[in-house]
């Protein structure tokens, strides 16, 4: 408590001195407060390479549940934080509170805050760009956190949001605030469990959040859908591919089973498939494994067949073949309400390495498998579009599938030219059990 103590203090008299310039010592390093300003630890981004930036900030305006400050280099009009504000307590917080969980609340003041600011990410025009993040540092206090990790914290639940080159004005920002409060609840959960979640089923849910709070559906994820071949769902990068795959099959949990799904995955104490596996075991009706086919894979019956499902909604399939050619099975599609706009369009031949749980398009006739068993075939009957997808969990498979031609890695498929730079979000892991020396603020 002496360290949550020492910390009140500084802000107390940061706020008594008002627009008095003054300096509140953290750790090992100190936030200048230039005239009418506090200043917040942020990240610098290049890459996997992080550098704490001191970010000087001024106070906008705060509601029930939130508390809002912009950079003073940020650009955004106050209006747009005030839209926040308000969309935050209204729908936000309210619709995530219900879906997903309940907040920490370190500083003890009841609300999140939320930092507006141009993230220095190293964008460029025609790429991507970081949209905000939320960091787990911030849970902890600043001197064990840079005591032992070199790292600092604002000693408060808060959430980065980007305002360059993110329209301010547009339903996109308040989208991204809902995709990052999730990322705050989830490790509130994670510490409550005391487990690690991963990444790709976080992103998942945090894409979801954008959509459940009235901020979807994400045409522009969907639409980039068929660029994310050789795309490893269970994988993460943080490119713009995995973000689009998680988001299609998420959005195809939702459409089949209701946004109910969201709560049960969010809530379940187990990781990644294992925690997919089991809530659709709970949910699914019981012709589900059924209506999937045989040859599914062994320990995660029902992920693998909720994938099946989510593939062969896209083309309408309707039989498969999996791990030899002899292992045939009819499917009855579940079919999604929203779905990519675009169909593949270019293709060739060749041996196919799949990693675990990615597909690519085939087109021809008859398609076959030989020289690997880990291998899933889709296709409508009279058909010619097919897709095949790696049905291991652990490891790449390597293998041909015999048709007309398959895809090839190295050509554009869809080429999706989008109205607005298209945005990520920075996920900063932090596995709880590996943090659990630094000293806690306030449970």
């Amino acid at each position: 408590m002496n360290i949550l103590n020492k910390f009140i203090k500084a802000m107390v008299t940061v706020t008594l001195l008002g627009f008095s310039a003054g300096c509140v010592h953290i750790g090992e390093d100190s936030l200048e407060h230039p005239f009418g300003t506090r200043s917040f630890w942020a990240l610098k981004i290049r890459g996997d390479v992080e550098t704490p930036v001191a970010v000087p900030a001024v106070f906008i305006g705060s509601g029930s549940n939130v508390v809002a400050y912009k950079a003073v280099d940020s650009g955004i009009p106050d209006t747009a934080v005030f839209r926040a504000i308000d969309a935050f307590d209204s729908q936000i917080a309210p619709i995530e509170h219900s879906r997903y969980g309940s907040p920490s609340d370190v500083d003890m003041d009841r609300k999140v805050t939320l930092l507006f600011l141009d993230i220095d990410d190293g964008y460029t025009p025609g790429n991507s760009y970081i949209a905000g993040y939320f960091n787990p540092i911030d849970l902890y206090s600043d001197k064990s956190a840079y005591s032992q990790l070199k790292r600092h914290s604002n000693e408060r639940e808060i959430l980065y949001i980007d305002t360059y080159p993110a329209d301010v004005q547009s339903s996109d920002l308040l989208g991204t605030v809902a995709h990052e409060y999730q990322h705050l609840l989830h490790y509130n959960h994670m510490l409550t469990y005391n487990y690690s979640e991963e990444t790709w089923l976080n992103e998942g849910l945090s894409e979801l959040a954008s959509d459940i709070t009235g901020y979807g559906p994400q045409t522009s994820r969907l639409n980039y859908f068929w660029n994310t071949d050789d795309d490893s769902l269970i994988g993460w990068d943080g490119q713009l591919w995995d973000y689009s795959h998680v988001y299609t099959y998420f959005r195809y949990l939702a459409d089949i089973f209701g946004e109910e799904i969201l709560t049960r995955i969010f809530q379940s104490p187990k990781p990644g498939m294992e925690s997919i596996n089991l809530v659709i075991q709970e949910v699914a009706d019981g012709n589900y494994l059924s209506n999937c086919g045989d040859h599914r894979q062994a320990g995660y019956e029902y992920f693998d067949c909720s994938y099946r499902f989510f593939l062969a909604s896209l083309l309408d399939a309707n039989s498969g073949k999996s791990g030899t050619d002899s292992n045939t099975f009819t499917i009855v599609p579940y079919t999604m309400t929203h779905k990519p706009a675009y169909i593949p369009a270019a293709y060739s031949s060749g041996a196919q390495t799949l990693y675990p749980y990615s597909y690519r398009v085939v087109n021809g006739s008859n398609p076959g498998i030989t020289g690997t068993t880990s291998f899933t075939i889709l296709y409508k009957s009279g058909g010619n579009k097919y897709i095949v997808y790696n049905h291991s969990a652990v490891s790449q498979a390597s293998g041909t599938v015999t048709t007309t031609s398959i895809r090839a890695p190295d050509m554009e498929m869809v080429t999706v030219t989008p109205d607005r730079p298209q945005k990520i979000d920075y996920h900063i892991q932090m596995d709880p059990s590996a943090v659990e020396k630094l000293e806690r603020i306030h449970p």
